[in-house]
């Protein structure tokens, strides 16, 4: 199983208005908007890999033995490194060309580490709603069970952090971890609610 499931850094990118994770198989995008995006660092996840090494802003040169020009390219390079080990990494930061090293643990660590919410969120007509639930995440526990979040829901809060664009909701996901509580304010159907989910 660890060698058909590609390592995992814990870094999103950006594209306009939607976040491109790097946690999802290459395939869920088309080839096509991953070539056309920069390899700049939008988030990085706390408590993972790339945590205390890589920085929001941080353009992506190498990774491995692999040039990176696209965050398609990065997604090709990151596929063909193994589990448990160390990687090399070039980025560029402020002008200055850097070589780092990513320790890249197992994938039963990153799984305990990762900070699952379950939605992914869009800009629409000025503001930040929910386009999509996984299946058995926080916000989806269990098989059948009713969302805490429903699509079409308006952020306007999280954990009392203000909502209005893309960027405010992933910069408070980058400082979420596993078992912490997380409160949610929006608007559904011109109510203001709100909920507590647990990671």
């Amino acid at each position: 199983m660890k060698n058909k499931i590609s390592v995992k850094i814990g870094i999103y990118f950006k594209d306009r208005n939607e976040v491109i994770t790097t946690a999802t198989n290459v395939k869920h995008f088309k080839k096509e908007q991953l070539k056309k995006i920069k390899p700049y660092i939008f988030t990085v996840i706390k408590g993972l890999e790339s945590d205390g090494v890589l920085q929001i802003k941080d353009l992506i040169l190498k990774l491995g033995k692999f040039k990176i020009n696209n965050v398609y390219d990065f997604f090709l390079a990151k596929n063909k490194l193994k589990w448990n080990s160390n990687i090399k990494i070039q980025i560029k930061r402020n002008k200055k060309i850097l070589d780092l090293i990513l320790k890249i643990k197992t994938f039963e660590n990153w799984k305990k580490k990762y900070p699952r919410v379950g939605i992914h969120v869009e800009k629409k007509e000025g503001n930040i709603e929910v386009s999509s639930i996984d299946m058995m995440s926080s916000a989806l526990q269990e098989f059948l069970s009713d969302s805490s979040l429903k699509i079409d829901d308006q952020l306007t809060l999280v954990n009392y952090k203000t909502i209005n664009e893309i960027e405010d909701f992933f910069i408070a996901l980058g400082d979420m971890v596993p078992n912490k509580i997380i409160n949610f304010k929006f608007w559904r159907n011109e109510n203001l609610m709100e909920k507590v989910l647990k990671l």
